[in-house]
């Protein structure tokens, strides 16, 4: 006889671990021993053993399916069809099935539906198989589910930053065209799923080095009807990527290994079906232009005779192997060169051919021309003469119809686009502000990198001229906390040039994450955004934009916030209390008085800083702290969630400046996390966050890592 305990989700037998609760030994879900006694009695009263047993099987079959690494849609269906044989009202039977079958419309509407406190159990593998098949369509209901199962019950917080972050993670890999195998790239990569990090380091090493890629892991979608796609998929990114890219190991040179037994044959057939038909018998003799660029990435060597190397030797013939991330990358870069030169070489022609008849239109124009001013009385030369300026009237236009459409199309392919938009001017120093719609160009904070090496050494020039070339002179010490002291490790000098304002940035050792580490280059962000130690960087002061949150017409006071994230700075030391904290004064002195002139500052309200505990979305937060009088503050969680400011997560995401990525904000995809004023209330140090997708989350207040975005109000 079968145990009688089964988990609900996935049919195993389940344990007890103490006098109130059961787990099980599958799938780690928990359940309450009320609850596991009574699916248990209902089970005994409607089944036999036999029974018993193929409803566990069928629900380990289908629990399988769902959880599968690529989930086939006929194997859904098969189990769910199984479970529903003996459990017709089985939740996720139903569930599974109606999101297989049913349209994306409703399956969003279910989701919305579903009673998160009778069918707690079953959410968290109910939720992972969502996400992998995350649709646009059921983004807001899938983490609307999250939301009340996890945050209203206040059950599990990580776990629900956890779900919520991999929602938001997946929805902007879907705006990124992340899984589109149409879309053109550079290379795509080829391994073994046993060297995938190899692989994975492989793509950010091509990706830093502007070399677009398409790797399985990342851009092949893992959701439903996903196996049965599988070989298509790869086929479709492997045409329309120009290079082929195969980490080559032991694990990947095996006929069990689909980049061997898929992949490179795959390319292998396309090249012998686009070279000349003379060539098609005999590989190894197709000229290289026939074949789709490759490079062989050799990570690890035979250690025995293994025939595959044959075939391998075969497929790279006329490419030679490399066995470093850089060697690969210059390979790319190589081919991509090529590739471009020769499209270059097309358009030149085409070029080339336009004006050969453009000239040969004019010709004819001045031939037809000549023709038409000549008088001639005999009727039968005039019958000649007109036959001959229709032909050629007819050529004309044939030509001309030719020279338009060529002409249309080269344009389009290698004039620059004219930007209808107007650039936005600087702010005149002596203008208070700049209004345009809902945005304001108000102060200004250095912001864009410079990059022109003219510039730059005439910059360097002038602080040095400054110094006198001894940056403890006029240098200034950004007194940076660093193991809970003032260090003086990274400087700054501010200079003007030709009418404009620059920042010059220098540090000696990188600045840590977090003010409790000490310096190294695992501990910092500066060395992962591009900046490197005893190097000075020059930023230009340019206007700070920000966007209209609310207005007042009576008083014509308004309360904005900055586009973007303006600088790195941690929230404090030790405690979450934003009325004693250091970010606190860092906006109200340092910020206050660098971003804006006398005139400016004059303009800005002095705001009562909400910092009850209502504005922190819990009542009883003992962390909340008294309300404060500021000229430049952080937003309330309250506000962040405000619907009025902010209708949708995306409108909180925030790009970073480059001068912010100098010092240390930690970016993914140029977006970063963003401090808030309010506190947790579970914990002293920790402060509510914005994260790169724009949901929330708790951060630690001394980390250096977490961008400022600064609200103020002022009066028009």
């Amino acid at each position: 006889m079968i145990h009688r305990n089964l988990c609900e989700i996935c049919g195993a037998e389940l344990q007890k671990v103490s006098e109130t609760k059961y787990a099980c030994r599958s799938c780690g879900n928990v359940y309450t021993a009320e609850k596991v006694e009574k699916y248990s009695d209902k089970l005994g009263k409607l089944f036999d053993g036999t029974k018993l047993e193929m409803i566990c099987n069928a629900k380990k079959n289908l629990y399988a399916a769902i959880t599968a690494e690529h989930i086939g849609k006929n194997e859904v269906i098969k189990w769910c069809d199984e479970v529903k044989k003996y459990l017709p009202d089985d939740f996720q039977a139903n569930f599974y099935e109606l999101f297989v079958n049913a349209s994306k419309r409703e399956v969003a509407k279910s989701i919305r539906k579903i009673n998160v406190e009778e069918h707690f159990e079953c959410l968290e593998s109910l939720i992972v198989f969502v996400i992998k098949s995350l649709e646009k369509s059921y983004v807001t209901s899938t983490k609307d589910l999250i939301e009340r199962a996890y945050k209203l019950y206040d059950s599990d917080t990580d776990k629900y930053v956890k779900y919520i972050t991999m929602v938001e993670d997946e929805a902007e890999k879907l705006d990124k065209c992340v899984y589109d195998t149409k879309l053109p790239r550079k290379a795509f990569v080829a391994y073994s799923s046993k060297d995938s990090d190899k692989a994975i380091e492989l793509v950010e090493v091509l990706e830093a080095q502007g070399i677009s890629c398409f790797i399985s892991l990342r851009n092949l979608r893992h959701g439903v009807g996903s196996k049965e796609n599988y070989d298509k998929a790869l086929k479709e990114a492997m045409d329309n990527c120009m290079s082929f890219v195969f980490v080559s190991s032991m694990n990947s040179r095996n006929i069990e290994c689909d980049a061997y037994n898929i992949e490179m044959p795959y390319v292998k057939q396309k090249d012998i079906n686009n070279a000349p038909g003379q060539y098609r018998n005999f590989y190894s003799k197709i000229p290289q232009e026939y074949k789709k660029p490759r490079v062989e990435y050799r990570i690890q060597e035979s250690t025995e005779e293994n025939f595959a190397d044959d075939l391998v030797d075969e497929f790279f013939e006329g490419y030679e192997r490399v066995h470093t991330l850089k060697d690969v990358a210059l390979r790319i870069i190589k081919q991509s060169q090529a590739k471009e030169m020769e499209i270059a070489a097309k358009k030149d022609e085409e070029v080339q051919t336009v004006v050969e008849a453009e000239k040969k239109t004019k010709e004819l124009i001045k031939d037809n021309k000549d023709k038409k001013g000549k008088k001639d009385n005999n009727k039968s030369n005039k019958k000649e003469d007109n036959k001959q300026d229709n032909k050629n009237n007819s050529e004309k236009t044939s030509i001309f119809q030719s020279l338009f459409s060529k002409m249309e199309k080269i344009t389009q392919d290698t004039l620059p686009q004219k930007d209808v938009a107007e650039k936005s001017k600087n702010v005149d120093s002596n203008q208070i502000y700049e209004q345009n719609g809902n945005k304001i160009k108000f102060g200004s904070y250095p912001q864009t990198r410079v990059r022109d090496r003219k510039l730059i050494n005439e910059l360097n020039k002038k602080a040095d001229e400054i110094s006198e070339k001894d940056k403890s002179v006029a240098w200034i010490s950004y007194h940076y906390y660093i193991e809970g002291k003032l260090s003086d490790y990274m400087w700054y000098i501010d200079v003007e040039h030709k009418g404009e304002k620059y920042r010059g940035v220098f540090f000696s050792i990188y600045r840590p994450r977090t003010i409790k580490e000490e310096s190294s280059v695992r501990t910092t962000e500066q060395l992962n955004n591009g900046y490197h130690n005893d190097t000075v960087y020059w930023f230009k002061y340019e206007p700070i934009s920000w966007t209209v949150l609310s207005k007042n017409k009576a008083d014509k006071t308004v309360f904005m916030l900055c586009d973007m994230i303006i600088d790195s700075q941690p929230f404090d030391n030790y405690r979450n209390n934003y009325a004693e904290s250091r970010i606190r004064r860092w906006l109200n002195q340092k910020f206050f008085n660098t971003a804006f002139t006398e005139q400016q500052r004059k303009i800005i309200l002095t705001t009562t800083v909400d910092n009850s505990a209502s504005s922190t979305v819990n009542n009883s937060n003992p962390n909340a702290c008294s309300d404060t009088q500021d000229k430049i503050f952080l937003l309330s969680y309250k506000e962040v969630r405000s619907s009025n400011y902010f209708p949708y997560d995306k409108a909180r995401k925030k790009k970073i400046t480059e001068y912010a990525r100098s010092q240390g904000v930690e970016r993914d995809g140029g977006k970063g996390c963003w401090w808030l004023r309010s506190p947790s209330n579970e914990n002293s140090v920790y402060v509510r966050c914005v994260n790169y997708f724009g949901g929330t989350y708790c951060g630690v207040v001394h980390y250096t890592s977490l961008g400022v975005v600064p609200a103020l109000q002022i009066k028009l």
